[in-house]
């Protein structure tokens, strides 16, 4: 969702026709975009404070109770947690500004919801892997000295 509002804060002006109004005004560009990015970061801030304070909120109305202090370190966690996530959506809007529209931003926005757990599932399982083969391995060396101490006492 955070990808998808980047993508419409600044793709909006070319799918509206306005780009060539607020390129024709005597701001640098850089400073445009620059405004824009430091807007989605205050909403991605204010993002992460209510999905926080909503946990909490419905915490206590499902009649959890008061959060314990390992709970209040998991809702603290949560806040840059949802940032991080909202950064990793910035290519969103490099997407929109060379697609020259919203669809070009959404898609890739999909398409990072898609490929960040993707990478992180598969560095996982190589890595589980990678120990597997390294555990078989000295199973056969082990088994082979098993073997080799074995055929030269008989």
């Amino acid at each position: 969702a955070l990808g998808i509002g980047l993508s419409w804060m600044i793709g909006r002006e070319f799918a509206d026709g306005t780009i060539t109004g607020l390129f024709a005004l005597p701001v640098p560009r850089w400073a445009i975009a620059l405004a824009k990015l430091l807007i989605y970061l205050a909403w991605t801030i204010a993002v992460s404070l209510a999905l926080c304070a909503t946990l909490l909120t419905l915490g206590l109305l499902l009649g959890h109770g008061a959060p314990d202090p390992t709970e209040w370190q998991a809702l603290a966690r949560q806040i840059p947690v949802t940032i991080f996530v909202g950064l990793a959506a910035t290519p969103a809007a490099w997407a929109t500004t060379l697609g020259r529209g919203l669809l070009p931003g959404i898609a890739t926005a999909i398409g990072l919801f898609a490929a960040i757990p993707a990478v992180v599932a598969y560095n996982r399982y190589a890595h589980d892997i990678d120990r597997l083969a390294i555990r078989f391995e000295t199973f056969i060396e082990e088994f082979s000295n098993i073997l080799q101490r074995n055929a030269t006492q008989h």
